[in-house]
């Protein structure tokens, strides 16, 4: 395996990667995603209700763009009264942090904040937030976003607009929720290790899990040579 780009985090690790799932394979592998699913959705307590909202992280959501190349994934259940948000967050950010919160602000507007996460280290969470009603609309609206600020970049490193994860197609939403505590599980791996091989050795477990999800007597899943 050679040294790729995560195509779906802009995360560039010193260290192998798996290959992209190829897409008729990628409602299989549920059971193989399970400790992710845990890890953002389950310790929240609402893993079955509310509305789900994720945040993509990184510098070049930032007003202005920064040059930082970390990446996170934020995520927001607000409850089915509206009157109570679950959020969680993991980020690869290795510099100190100065802060990380939700700010009020359509995307490329700078605005105040208006719920800190204390401590911003990775893993955030989960947190309580008793949430105003004016920001509940906000948030419908694609008005809030996460961020999280370092001494490099005390305006901020990272930024990602919260936005609405059941806009996709009903029959689609299983399959993407799935796929971003994928992705975050990935993205997270160069920042928990202290040195390559202990990463490399993480991604080859979910290789070795996600392999036979893939094959089906030696063929690729979703392959038309297929017969039967």
């Amino acid at each position: 395996m050679k040294n790729t780009k995560l195509s779906s985090t802009g995360l560039t690790p010193a260290f192998p990667v798996v290959q992209p799932l190829d897409r008729p394979a990628i409602g299989r592998f549920g059971s193989a995603c399970l400790v992710a699913l845990t890890t953002l959705f389950v310790l929240t307590g609402a893993a079955n209700a509310g509305t789900l909202y994720l945040s993509r992280l990184s510098g070049a959501g930032e007003n202005p763009p920064t040059t930082s190349t970390a990446t996170g994934l934020g995520v927001l259940i607000l409850n089915d009264a509206e009157t109570q948000a679950t959020i969680t967050a993991t980020h690869d950010i290795s510099l100190p942090l100065t802060g990380g919160h939700i700010h009020r602000g359509a995307a490329n507007v700078n605005g105040p904040v208006i719920f800190p996460f204390a401590p911003p280290a990775s893993p955030v969470g989960p947190l309580t937030w008793s949430i105003p009603a004016g920001e509940v609309g906000n948030l419908k609206n694609s008005g809030l976003y996460m961020i999280f600020h370092t001494a490099v970049n005390p305006g901020g490193a990272i930024r990602g607009q919260l936005v609405r994860a059941l806009l996709a197609p009903a029959d689609k939403r299983d399959d993407l929720i799935l796929l971003a505590a994928f992705d975050a599980e990935i993205a997270r791996i160069p920042a928990a290790v202290s040195e390559p091989l202990l990463g490399e050795i993480r991604l080859q477990w979910w290789r070795d899990a996600l392999t036979p999800l893939l094959t089906d007597s030696g063929r690729r899943v979703g392959d038309p040579s297929r017969t039967g």
